[in-house]
């Protein structure tokens, strides 16, 4: 369960500094009035793409899949 949530985690903050880096350290380092990179303006126009990064930083990358013993002898109706 550790290494699933690490894996997670990594990833989230891999794409934390990627955005500081190519986004926000230039911005505040410029004395121009800031502007979007073309990557971001074309995210912030397509809806599917717009909502991926929150749905990341609410779901996590992979989704940890929490085995229970006390889960594996109850029947859910419908599935067998």
């Amino acid at each position: 369960m550790q290494r699933e949530r690490e894996f997670s985690v990594r990833v989230i903050q891999g794409l934390q500094s990627l955005l500081h880096q190519q986004v926000v350290r230039p911005v505040l380092a410029s004395t121009r009035p800031p502007e979007l990179p073309l990557a971001l303006r074309v995210l912030v126009r397509i809806p599917v793409l717009r909502d991926l990064p929150a749905r990341l930083m609410a779901l996590g990358v992979r989704r940890p899949q929490v085995r229970s013993p006390a889960m594996a002898s109850v029947r859910v109706p419908g599935k067998g």
